[in-house]
């Protein structure tokens, strides 16, 4: 595999952040030419974004800093700091973990905090690499990488106690079910359309690469996956230990059992519906935005992943809901200004706009179709988490959709019987309220803008998906039900 540099996305952290710096590794950077002939490159591979989840010690980290070394992501001399800065916390041998968690709270937690990213590639295709934190605390930056995410790769551990811990340990608190992160994760994947999924079953050397350990974690998963709605056809299980980057390239013969594929085999094999399509009309949910350097201009530049349509140098876009009309002024991919973006492109959109007329949320689309509005109905299944709870009107909860996280109300529930509210476990539709105007899109015209989670009291309570976006739904009467 080839590397490729990570132009840095600002807004999610600054380049110091988590060994994600900006190498400067092009001979031919002042080369025009030479950009020319990379720009090319990159245009003419598939992209896709991958997010990367795992329960805490779960080895998640380490496998993705390999990952990166092994595609010169990582020079010799950036490794050595990464030894260094390691042995001065006490965790000799563990540097790989510090390329995506280097900085100061992530090494006093021992893990990711915050969304992480970087990009690599493939013989064919270009990667965006997210790292998702494991911790049940910052579940809120994990959801943004399901969100952007077009497959998952979930990392499980083999040591004895650990994957029973992130896997099986569901306990009842005060009437409230505890999971572990791994089946969370599994219900966010589903949750934001994740059909494709990666499981790897890491630190395998520590069972001695027990073909038995490896079978009883892949049947327990199979099972819970198959449960929840995934295809057998579209999970691959790989025995991996991240540390020394076995069955990552290759199996260097120490698993003499294993004749499937190493990750990477599958990472360029993997068979991915496109996120949109070009020729749709263009959405893009801002993640980011921040002022244009000195240097390069006025302006404002926004940040996103392009969920449809495509976008040229001289469009004229609207930004809902605020109802903003905006020119594009240029366009960046990983740092170089190009033509052209499309669907699952993650793109900086220069515009003249003062950025305090911008926010995380708003929809950068090609017309003012797109919806604007504080009511909407949706498919909502309530899942099995807090008992003794019932969701009826006036029921508050976190709606986590698109780039958006803000609070919303219930307003109205219908389950398949004459009732006016739901419980755990159960079904139906509901009409949800936010405080202010949202953009947002019916699931069946605009996936990624139309699948979101409810969560409330640090725990997910519902997943469902955008069935209209206007509030004109007629609600059934207990009489007419009957």
């Amino acid at each position: 595999m080839e590397g490729s540099t990570d132009a840095g996305k600002i807004w999610r952290e600054n380049e110091a952040q988590a060994g994600r710096k900006k190498k400067a590794t092009e001979d031919d950077a002042g080369d025009s030419d030479g950009r020319m002939k990379k720009k090319a490159k990159l245009e003419a591979k598939r992209k896709l974004s991958m997010v990367v989840m795992g329960q805490p010690e779960s080895g998640k980290s380490t496998i993705i800093g390999k990952m990166l070394v092994l595609n010169g992501k990582v020079d010799s001399k950036e490794l050595q700091e990464y030894e260094d800065l390691a042995k001065a916390n006490g965790r000799e041998g563990g540097h790989l973990a510090y390329i995506m968690d280097s900085e100061p709270s992530e090494i006093l937690m021992g893990g990711s905090l915050e969304l992480g990213n970087a990009n690599f590639e493939s013989k064919s295709r270009s990667f965006t690499l997210l790292d998702a934190p494991g911790r049940k605390r910052y579940v809120q930056e994990a959801i943004r990488g399901f969100y952007e995410a077009d497959f998952g790769v979930l990392v499980v551990s083999a040591s004895e106690g650990e994957f029973e811990k992130g896997f099986l340990e569901c306990q009842m608190v005060a009437g409230v079910e505890t999971l572990g992160e791994t089946r969370e994760h599994v219900e966010f994947a589903k949750a934001f359309g994740l059909s494709h999924l990666i499981v790897i079953v890491n630190k395998m050397d520590t069972t001695m690469w027990s073909k038995d350990r490896f079978d009883e974690i892949q049947d327990e998963m199979e099972q819970f996956l198959v449960e929840h709605g995934y295809k057998e056809d579209k999970v691959v299980f790989l025995p991996m230990s991240g540390r020394d980057g076995i069955n990552m390239e290759n199996n260097q013969e120490v698993c003499p059992w294993w004749t499937g594929p190493s990750f990477f085999d599958v990472l360029e094999s993997i068979n991915v519906a496109p996120a949109g399509s070009p020729s749709a009309p263009f959405r893009m949910p801002i993640i980011g935005a921040r002022e244009m350097d000195e240097e390069a201009g006025e302006g404002t530049l926004l940040f996103g992943k392009i969920c449809s349509g495509s976008v040229r140098k001289g469009d004229h876009f609207v930004i809902m809901p605020n109802q903003e009309y905006i020119k594009v002024r240029a366009l960046y991919c990983e740092g170089e200004e190009v033509d052209r973006a499309e669907a699952g492109d993650y793109v900086d959109v220069h515009v003249h706009i003062p950025r305090g007329h911008i926010s995380t949320g708003c929809v950068l689309s090609s017309e003012e179709s797109v919806s604007r509005t504080k009511v909407f109905l949706a498919d909502v299944l309530f899942l099995d988490r807090v008992k003794w709870v019932i969701y009826s009107s006036g029921y508050e909860a976190v709606l986590h959709i698109h780039s958006l996280v803000l609070d919303c109300k219930l307003v109205e529930v219908q389950i398949g019987w004459p009732s006016p509210c739901a419980v755990d476990g159960s079904r139906g539709l509901c009409r949800i309220a936010v405080p202010e105007h949202i953009s947002i899109e019916e699931y069946e015209k605009f996936p990624k803008l139309g699948q979101f989670v409810l969560r409330s009291a640090g725990l997910t309570v519902g997943v469902g998906t955008v069935v209209s976006t206007t509030d004109q739904h007629h609600f059934l009467a207990p009489d007419e039900m009957l």
